[in-house]
């Protein structure tokens, strides 16, 4: 987003900033989910 768009909404950040937050958010989430899913599996293949 260009500087010109915290400008225009007389705000300190761009109106994708929200979006862009909550989508690195989820990111990270879906991430420590998976990272957890994989430890799960590999102490099940161990055990099984």
């Amino acid at each position: 987003m260009p500087p010109l768009a915290g400008i225009i909404t007389q705000d300190k950040k761009p109106p994708v900033h929200e979006s862009a937050v909550r989508a690195i958010e989820t990111g990270r989430a879906v991430a420590r989910a998976v990272a957890m899913a994989a430890e799960r599996r590999r102490e099940l293949a161990v055990t099984g």
